[in-house]
Parts: structure tokens; C-alpha cells; sequence
């Protein structure tokens, strides 16, 4: 019995992300927008540069081969765009229009925004992935989004914004040496936002 719930606990999590339909739910994540709902922020040239927010992806911190002439926060959409504001009042302009905007923590300590409607999670992560402050996983826009927040955090984020929440993922040492090799086969592929983002 212990067998099959550790089994079940693995097996499911990976069932639900590659059975889900990943692109609808991006779809979502960046729908079209009016003019009149574009939040104006201030790009790294002192120009002006205009952000649906309903279209976010994520928000995190500019790191140092991003920060040039002043940037200060990344922001994912439909492109990659770096600005000069820094990325909580980013996220608190974007919240207000995108009610699915969660908050989880990067393997570097630091803050991540996204939008839960496009996140998947917690993915069972094999021990080999959760090293150098990585504690958990969730799909994102179809990438792998490593976190140092735990996979009970990570689940109840995406609860409280309306994501795509997965069971716990039993503990890996738990499964027979067959269903670790699978789990570590299905998650290898996975494309991973800033998978240097480390400590």
C-alpha cells in the first residue's frame, strides 16, 4: 500500500502536467488587451515602453547581465522586457489589473512574480534538482521555474491565485529504482527559466 501511494504521489503530478493542455492555459496569460489597459513603465534608454498587464508571465529582479543603464526589474510577456522600475512596484501595478499574480521565492532568495494562470505545480523534482537553494518546481509558460518556496508553498499560491495546483510529490528516495529513472526521463527535456539563477 505505501508502495503504490508513493507511486501515486509520483506518477500523478507528471500525469496531470503532460495530459494538460499548456498552451490554452498560456493562451490565457497573454490575451489581447486595449490601449487604454497598457501600464507605462520607463525602459533601461529613459524611453517610455508600454506593458498589457494582463499579459505577464513573470516578474523578477533585473540580475547583472541584465541591469545595464539602470534596469532594475525583468519582465516575461509575449517578449522579454527590462525597466528601470523596481520589480515590486512593477507587480503591485500589474496585480491591479491581474488578479492571478502570485509570489513565490527564487533559489537566489529573491522574489518571483507570475501569473498563476499559466503555472503548473509543484513538479516532483529528482535530488540531482534540488541543490544550490532549489527546493521545489512549477511549470510555467511551459518552462520549468526552479524556487527555493517549498512544494506545500507552492501549492497553496497557486490554490489561493487560481492556478493549476498538483498533489505533494512523495518523496523521491520512496519510488523503486524503475520509477525514479522515469520521473528523472520525463522532467530531463524540460526547458528552465534562468537555470543559473542560483545560489
Amino acid at each position: 500500500m505505501n508502495h503504490l501511494f508513493a507511486v501515486f504521489g509520483w506518477v500523478l503530478p507528471l500525469g496531470l502536467y503532460l495530459a494538460a493542455t499548456s498552451p490554452a492555459a498560456s493562451g490565457q496569460a497573454t490575451s489581447e488587451t486595449t490601449p487604454r489597459s497598457f501600464i507605462k513603465l520607463t525602459l533601461p534608454d529613459g524611453s517610455e515602453g508600454r506593458l498589457p498587464p494582463n499579459t505577464v508571465v513573470r516578474i523578477r529582479k533585473a540580475i547583472s547581465t541584465e541591469n545595464r543603464n539602470g534596469a532594475k526589474a525583468r519582465i516575461d510577456w509575449l517578449q522579454m522586457m527590462l525597466v528601470r522600475e523596481p520589480p515590486a512596484d512593477v507587480a503591485a501595478l500589474v496585480e491591479g489589473v491581474l488578479p492571478s499574480l502570485g509570489k513565490l521565492v527564487l533559489p537566489d532568495g529573491s522574489p518571483v512574480w507570475f501569473n498563476a494562470v499559466a503555472a503548473q505545480g509543484p513538479m516532483p523534482l529528482p535530488p540531482e534538482r534540488l541543490q544550490n537553494g532549489v527546493r521545489s518546481g512549477m511549470m510555467l509558460d511551459n518552462k520549468l521555474q526552479y524556487l527555493a518556496s517549498t512544494p506545500e508553498e507552492v501549492r497553496d499560491e497557486l490554490i489561493a491565485k487560481g492556478g493549476d495546483a498538483l498533489p505533494v510529490p512523495a518523496a523521491f528516495e520512496s519510488l523503486p529504482p524503475q520509477e525514479q529513472e522515469t520521473a528523472k526521463s520525463r522532467i530531463a527535456p524540460m526547458k528552465v527559466w534562468d537555470s543559473d539563477l542560483t545560489q
